[in-house]
């Protein structure tokens, strides 16, 4: 029709005349808007000559098939529409990831290089990327932090730069017994599972501000005052490692400043204060970065001290081994709030507690949060393995 010409006029741009068909050319667009939409939102392509004259894009969005390099026949939809923004934001159990059996004629025979052993498990890896980012039983940055934590040895892994480093073949009881006569590996294990305890016990706001302050929707803003500045605080912890020198001074005068903030979260807690408690909140979270930022580089410094003491290396199962005190920090963490509740008298979906209940709130997201954070201190002024490992290498060199 002379009103499609009229709009197909300028718009349409011939990119290569020998290309395939689905090639042949492209649409401009001008403000993000394609000239085809009509007034009512329809497009008048698709409106006059039916839905095989469009585009493949515009046949597809936003549903995207495609093989993964691991061999897998994809089918997603992409986040660049709003529609699927939405449904993803919405997804009361995150996203999951659904495996089926493909027809023989659809199926792909996949070459592996050398090089790349890790791509035929790309869709486990991404799916436990997926799973570690939706568990909100951690703050987000530190779920990015472990995340790019475990990344980055599995490219190393694959790339071979730890190829030069002697391989762990020790027994499990021999490694064992490397690892608990590491005392700052123990210390770090035990630093681990106040981390994970304190998460825990912080987790438990959403019943302090239903029912102590009133507005559950608070919940959100403190969040927000943990994340945003943990997230400063991590982005220039490298720097200041390097400025101090080393982890040790920076890690204990975080927590001792986390230690302050949370003791002035007490104070204004009492006071009903709720911006003294985000300020203190936010106080907190900067001291504590530094050691979220640079534990696995303290964790590689721990193995090093096992080295330069016995000769053996054993950075993998040390890695392994303390991840085991984040999972039993978290455990207990969890039972510990739970216990907490029940014995407090807490009543499930009540508009109104008990004394004993709020006494026991404020305990709990006030007292406890601040109490691991002095336990954290104390354990962080013995964990100088830098130093202890610098008069190893000293008396080697004499």
């Amino acid at each position: 029709s002379p009103e499609l010409m009229e709009r197909l006029t300028g718009l349409r741009r011939v990119r290569d005349p020998n290309a395939a068909e689905n090639r042949y050319g492209e649409f401009t667009m001008e403000g993000g808007t394609c000239a085809l939409l009509r007034e009512d939102c329809l497009c008048a392509l698709q409106a006059e000559r039916g839905p095989d004259a469009l585009p493949e894009v515009c046949r597809t969005f936003p549903r995207i098939q495609a093989y993964a390099p691991s061999g897998y026949l994809e089918r997603t939809l992409t986040p660049a529409c709003e529609g699927v923004l939405e449904l993803l934001w919405n997804l009361p159990d995150g996203v999951e990831f659904r495996s089926d059996p493909l027809p023989k004629a659809e199926r792909k025979v996949l070459t592996i290089a050398d090089s790349q052993p890790l791509v035929p498990f790309f869709p486990y890896i991404r799916e436990w990327c997926v799973d570690m980012l939706q568990d909100r039983r951690h703050p987000l940055p530190e779920r990015i932090l472990r995340m790019g934590a475990a990344l980055r040895e599995l490219a190393e892994g694959e790339t071979g730069q730890d190829s030069q480093k002697q391989e762990e073949t020790y027994h499990l009881s021999e490694a064992f017994g490397l690892l608990i006569h590491n005392k700052y590996y123990l210390m770090i294990c035990a630093s681990y599972i106040l981390m994970q305890i304190y998460s825990a016990t912080l987790n438990m706001g959403i019943y302090f501000m239903t029912y102590v302050l009133k507005n559950a929707n608070l919940l959100g803003v403190f969040s927000w005052a943990i994340n945003i500045p943990m997230i400063v605080g991590l982005l220039f912890t490298p720097a200041l490692v390097a400025k101090w020198k080393g982890m040790y001074r920076l890690n204990l005068y975080g927590y001792l400043l986390g230690t302050v903030g949370r003791l002035g979260v007490v104070v204004a807690g009492y006071m009903g204060s709720v911006p003294l408690m985000l300020f203190g909140t936010a106080v907190a979270a900067i001291g504590m970065s530094p050691l979220q930022g640079d534990m696995n580089a303290l964790i590689a410094t721990c193995s090093e001290y096992t080295f330069l003491k016995t000769g053996k290396r054993v950075d993998g199962t040390m890695y392994s081994c303390t991840s085991l005190g984040t999972k039993l920090g978290g455990g207990i963490g969890t039972a510990i709030a739970g216990w907490l509740l029940a014995y407090s008298g807490y009543v499930g979906g009540a508009t109104e507690q008990s004394a004993s209940c709020i006494n026991m709130l404020h305990i709990m997201y006030l007292w406890l949060p601040m109490i691991f954070n002095l336990l954290i201190t104390g354990i962080l002024t013995r964990l100088n393995v830098e130093k202890a490992n610098e008069e190893l290498r000293r008396k080697t060199c004499c």
